[in-house]
């Protein structure tokens, strides 16, 4: 089950949850979407924070796949850093990455975030993400297209 950036206290609406209390978390989540030309990081607590990658003299990614670990995780730490509970708890990250991606370089992309000081990392494919995103309802009966045109 997917719970990122969602109020816990929407559990609450319901009659029978009322006397319950809402589950808080514990961390902060941050989503990433680790792209050619932008990286992005989207969290509750600072809103979306884009940054460009394509200019840089070593990008960390190439062709969608991370080219260059330490590069990737220099550009995420401070972020993640800013995002920690009580200055102490490391948040939590969810990132895109794209379907066709090998094990390998999903292990790398994991790595990098962990050394970004992550403390826990959630991949799920690029498709799925964007879904998520724009808030789109999977329980509809009616087909549904997302249209991704990259780094346009």
């Amino acid at each position: 089950m997917l719970r990122f950036l969602v109020n816990p206290l929407e559990d609450m609406k319901d009659s029978h949850m009322k006397n319950h209390r809402a589950r808080f978390a514990c961390r902060n989540e941050v989503a990433i979407d680790v792209g050619t030309a932008f990286i992005r990081l989207a969290t509750t607590k600072f809103g979306v924070v884009v940054i460009p990658t394509m200019l840089m003299s070593e990008p960390p990614l190439q062709h969608g796949v991370v080219a260059n670990p330490q590069k990737l995780t220099e550009i995420v730490r401070p972020y993640l850093n800013r995002v920690r509970k009580l200055g102490l708890l490391r948040p939590r990250v969810i990132v895109g990455s794209p379907t066709d991606a090998a094990e390998e370089e999903r292990e790398t992309l994991m790595a990098a975030l962990f050394a970004a000081d992550a403390a826990s990392v959630e991949i799920v494919s690029e498709p799925f993400a964007a879904a998520i995103g724009i808030g789109m309802d999977f329980s509809s009966p009616y087909t549904q297209l997302i249209v991704d045109v990259g780094d346009a």
